[in-house]
């Protein structure tokens, strides 16, 4: 008798454990198949009691247990259904595109600690980015970031904001809310929704700041802020 588990929850990125334990019998082969799903995603270990997956996108995942000796076999089958937004941290060094993984005015990703871009960062129109509370985004001197019509906002309460310190950002028609709760540099006076320093260069057109708590831009060192150009 195959028991597949109970349907659960999972957020992206998660190691979903699959646990064929409950099943009945003795010496059977099991195997684990993805029978429908939103993306492309594949059972790793499908055959072993340490079968899981790593689902890529929000949506329902249908899952196949399937146990077998000899000539008899059955068969069950266990929901996974994922939603909520990708957890993003740490440090991006190779280039990355963050589409869209939600609708509505559901955050896409959320950024659980400072978040630095090493490389090229595209991001596809419409993301939603929520940051929790003292976390911000920085834009090392080797990262690029181009965004049009992007929303970032906190989590809950107040982010920090974002850091540009990269020889190219580009943000057309973005929103920018709850920012500048702290600053990136040992003067108070410089927190901001957005820092440019260092030799920074960034073209900005259309944004909008809100509910910043009057906190704007700073723009020190050799920054270059190049407003209403592409």
């Amino acid at each position: 008798i195959a028991e597949a588990g109970a349907d659960t929850t999972a957020h992206i990125g998660d190691t979903v454990i699959l646990d064929a334990s409950a099943s009945f019998g003795r010496d059977y082969n099991l195997m684990w198949s993805i029978t429908s799903q939103p993306a492309s995603d594949t059972v790793l270990y499908a055959d072993t009691d340490s079968a899981f997956f790593i689902p890529s996108l929000n949506g329902s995942y249908s899952l196949k247990l399937r146990i077998s000796k000899g000539n008899e076999f059955d068969e069950d089958f266990k929901t996974v259904v994922v939603a909520g937004a990708f957890p993003l941290h740490g440090t991006i060094s190779n280039d990355t595109i963050l589409e869209k993984v939600n609708t509505g005015d559901e955050a896409d990703y959320i950024i659980t600690s400072d978040l630095t871009i090493a490389a090229t960062l595209d991001i596809i129109p419409g993301v939603i980015l929520e940051f929790l509370d003292g976390t911000g985004l920085i834009i090392s001197e080797t990262g690029q970031m181009v965004a049009e019509n992007i929303t970032f906002r906190a989590a809950a309460n107040r982010w920090k904001g974002i850091h540009l310190k990269g020889p190219r950002t580009v943000m057309i028609s973005c929103l920018i809310q709850n920012g500048g709760s702290g600053s990136y540099t040992t003067e108070m006076t410089e927190n901001a929704n957005i820092l440019l320093s260092g030799s920074a260069v960034a073209s900005f057109s259309g944004n909008t700041f809100e509910l910043s708590a009057g906190y704007g831009m700073v723009v020190k060192d050799n920054a270059v802020f190049k407003p209403d150009k592409v």
